[in-house]
């Protein structure tokens, strides 16, 4: 059992040391990620908009920060909406009817 043990932690350390090297698709230095849920709070959803600007600003008047906006969907995160492609004036054969393609909604 100590050597399963063993063997899984060491396993667990290697990939853990592997994702340092991990290149996410985007220059991860000086990069910040979070989320927020204020809909789980008392703010009401006529609220969200004002609240989003106002830590909008907030965030883009820290010394230092180049830029800062907000998506739908973390970067690293797993999920993504998705939509159905078309083209105006061209309607594709059967078999390919329902094209979807992955879609995430950023700010500018």
């Amino acid at each position: 059992m100590s050597l399963i043990l063993m063997i899984g932690a060491g396993l667990l350390a290697r990939s853990l040391g592997n994702l340092k090297d991990f290149y996410p698709g985007f220059n991860k230095k000086n990069v910040l990620l979070f989320s927020i849920s204020p809909g789980m709070t008392v703010y009401k959803e006529t609220q969200l908009v004002p609240l989003y600007e106002r830590l909008l600003g907030r965030l883009r008047a820290i010394p230092g920060v180049r830029s800062a906006t907000f998506s739908v969907h973390s970067l690293l995160s797993q999920n993504f909406s998705s939509t159905t492609v078309t083209v105006e004036g061209y309607k594709p054969p059967v078999e390919l009817e329902l094209t979807l393609s992955g879609v995430e909604l950023v700010g500018p």
